[in-house]
């Protein structure tokens, strides 16, 4: 499981899909933490 510290794009691609299928993230959380990430 994730906690706030993990970055969403420090997370694995398997990590992600257990999160999605557990309803803890949505893959509109990860594209705005990319996004966030690419403009700063």
């Amino acid at each position: 499981m994730t906690t706030v510290t993990t970055a969403l794009n420090e997370l694995s691609a398997t990590t992600m899909l257990d999160l999605y299928a557990s309803k803890a993230l949505s893959p509109v959380e990860v594209t705005q933490a990319v996004l966030a990430r690419t403009e700063t």
